[in-house]
C-alpha cells in the first residue's frame, strides 16, 4: 500500500515575518499618534469643563488640525483656509495676555505658516516675460502692506499696532501661498470657496433677536455674532452670485447665494448692504457684454437686486429706525436730495457719532510718513477712554500711513481694479468670472471702507480680494499662451 507523502511543515517565510513586523510597527505608530493627539484634547476638554471656558479646547483643536495637515500634506493648508477660513470663533472668547483675541492667534499662526510655505515654493516660481498681470499683482499688492508694517516702528503704541498688522500681512501671505503652489488648481480653489461658503451660510444661521440698546431696533444675531459674519457673508453673496451667472457649479452657487443673502439681510448691517448695492452695480457694468442674457433681462435682474437692498435699508422698520435720526425717515432723505440740500440729507442719516469721531481724529494731523499703524485708533482714547477704530479706513490710513502710505493704499485699489477691468472680457469663462467678481467685490469694499473699519477685519474682508487676484494670476499661468481667441473655455 502506497502512502502519500505529506509536504514538510514550513515555518513562516522571511517575507511574511517582515510584513508582520511592519504591520506591528505601523499599528504602534498609529497608536502613538492617536494618544499624542488625543491626550491634549482630552486634557483641554476637562479644563474647559472645569473652568466653564472653552478657550483652551478651541486653541488645542485648532493647533492639532493645523499640525495634522502639515504632517500629511503642507499644501493642503491653503485648501483648509479656502474652505474653513470663513469660520470665526463664536463671540469674544476672551483675551490672551490682555492683548489679542483668539482669532488674532489663529490668523498669526496661519500667516507665519503660509509665509514659510511661500518661501519654500518660491524657488520654482518665475515671472513670465511680458506678463502684465503678474507684475501688476506684485507691484500693487505688496508695497502698501510692507510700508504700513514699517510704520509700526514709529507708531504711538507699537504693541497696540500689532493688533492689526498680522491680519493685514496674512492677506499677502495666503495669496502668495495660493499663487506659488502649483498643485492647487484654480478650479479646485473656486470649488473649495463655494463649498465653504455654503457650510458657513448654514452654520451662521441667525437664531435669536437682540435689541439695540434701549431703542425699538431689533435684529437677528447668529452663532458667530453680527460683526464678523457680515464680511464673510458679503463676499459669499457676491461670489456665489457671480459664479451662478457664469454657470460655474450653478446649483451650488444659487443655493449658497440665496441662503447667505437671506441671513445677511437679517443681521441688519448697513455697511454690508451698502457694499452689496455698489458691488451689484459694478457687477452689472463689468458683465454687460458677457452675461448670457439680453440687456433688458440683466438690467431687470440687477435693478431688482439693488432695489431689494435699497428697500431693506430704507423701508424695513427696524433698519429705518437704525439708519435715520429720530423722527426722520427715507422721505426726508429723498426730499432733501431732490431739493439739492445735501447737508440736510447728511443730517437725516444716523452716522452713530462717525462725523464727530472723524473730526476728533483729524487733530492727530496728516504728515508725509504718517503717525504709524494703529495710531489713529490709539488716539481715540482721548474721546472714548479706550482704543477705538475711527470707522473710516481711508482717513485711518491717511493718518497712520501719511501721504506716502495713503498713496500706496490707493495704488493697491487702482491696481486691483485695473487687473479686473483688463480681463473682464476674457474668452476663458473662469478668468472672466474671477475678473468680474474681483472688480465688483473690490468696488463694494472700497465704498464700505469709507464708513467703517473694514480692514480691521482684513482676514475676512480684503483677504478675499487678494485671493481673487492670486487666482486670476494663477489662471493665466495655467492657460499660458494656449488661450483660444474664438471660443470660451468653461471652468
Amino acid at each position: 500500500m502506497t502512502s502519500k507523502l505529506l509536504p514538510p511543515v514550513q515555518g513562516p517565510s522571511p517575507d511574511s515575518d517582515f510584513m508582520f513586523r511592519m504591520n506591528h510597527r505601523i499599528l504602534g505608530q498609529q497608536l502613538f499618534v492617536s494618544i499624542a493627539l488625543g491626550l491634549p484634547v482630552l486634557g483641554a476638554l476637562v479644563l474647559s469643563l472645569r473652568t466653564n471656558d472653552f478657550l483652551p479646547l478651541t486653541i488645542c483643536v485648532f493647533v492639532e488640525i493645523v499640525l495634522c495637515i502639515l504632517l500629511l500634506k503642507p499644501q493642503s493648508l491653503v485648501n483648509y483656509f479656502l474652505m474653513f477660513g470663513y469660520f470665526f470663533f463664536p463671540g469674544n472668547l476672551g483675551k490672551i495676555g490682555g492683548l489679542v483675541t483668539l482669532n488674532w492667534l489663529r490668523i498669526s499662526v496661519l500667516a507665519i505658516l503660509f509665509t514659510l510655505l511661500s518661501v519654500v515654493t518660491m524657488k520654482h516660481f518665475r515671472i513670465r516675460k511680458g506678463s502684465y498681470i503678474e507684475y501688476a499683482f506684485f507691484l500693487t499688492s505688496m508695497p502698501w502692506i510692507f510700508y504700513i508694517g514699517l510704520t509700526i516702528f514709529w507708531a504711538i503704541s507699537p504693541l497696540d499696532a500689532m493688533r492689526y498688522y498680522p491680519k493685514l500681512f496674512f492677506c499677502l501671505a495666503v495669496s502668495m501661498a495660493l499663487l506659488l503652489m502649483e498643485d492647487i488648481r484654480t478650479q479646485d480653489a473656486v470649488r473649495y470657496l463655494l463649498v465653504g461658503g455654503l457650510m458657513f451660510a448654514i452654520a451662521a444661521t441667525p437664531f435669536k433677536v437682540e435689541q439695540w440698546n434701549t431703542s425699538d431696533v431689533a435684529w437677528f444675531t447668529g452663532v458667530f455674532g453680527r460683526h464678523s459674519p457680515k464680511f464673510a457673508l458679503t463676499f459669499i453673496v457676491m461670489f456665489s452670485l457671480t459664479t451662478a451667472m457664469s454657470r460655474i457649479h450653478r446649483r451650488l452657487s444659487l443655493t449658497t447665494f440665496i441662503l447667505s443673502l437671506a441671513w445677511l439681510s437679517l443681521l441688519l448691517q448697513r455697511g454690508a448692504m451698502l457694499a452689496l448695492a455698489f458691488g451689484g452695480i459694478a457687477l452689472w457694468i463689468l458683465s454687460m457684454d458677457k452675461i448670457k442674457f439680453s440687456r433688458l433681462v440683466q438690467a431687470a435682474v440687477f435693478a431688482m437686486f439693488v432695489g431689494m437692498l435699497s428697500f431693506t435699508m430704507l423701508y424695513n422698520s427696524s433698519f429705518s429706525t437704525y439708519m435715520f435720526v429720530p423722527h426722520r425717515g427715507p422721505h426726508d432723505l429723498f426730499m432733501a436730495l431732490l431739493s439739492g440740500d445735501f447737508q440736510g440729507a447728511v443730517d437725516v442719516i444716523n452716522f452713530k457719532g462717525r462725523l464727530e469721531m472723524w473730526g476728533y481724529a483729524m487733530q492727530l494731523g496728516v504728515s508725509f510718513l504718517g503717525a504709524g499703524m494703529g495710531s489713529s485708533a490709539y488716539y481715540m482714547r482721548g474721546m472714548f477712554g479706550r482704543i477705538y477704530e475711527i470707522h473710516n479706513d481711508h482717513l485711518a490710513y491717511l493718518l497712520d500711513g501719511g501721504l506716502l502710505g495713503y498713496s500706496l493704499f490707493w495704488l493697491m485699489w487702482v491696481g486691483m481694479a485695473g487687473m479686473a477691468w483688463h480681463y473682464r472680457k476674457s474668452v476663458d469663462n473662469l478668468t472672466r468670472t474671477l475678473a468680474i467678481l474681483m472688480g465688483a467685490y473690490g468696488a463694494g469694499l472700497f465704498i464700505w471702507s469709507i464708513v467703517d473699519h473694514v480692514i480691521s477685519y482684513a482676514d475676512a474682508s480684503i483677504a478675499y480680494l487678494y485671493i481673487l487676484a492670486a487666482l486670476l494670476v494663477k489662471r493665466q499661468r495655467e492657460l499660458g499662451s494656449t488661450i483660444p481667441r474664438t471660443e470660451t473655455i468653461e471652468a
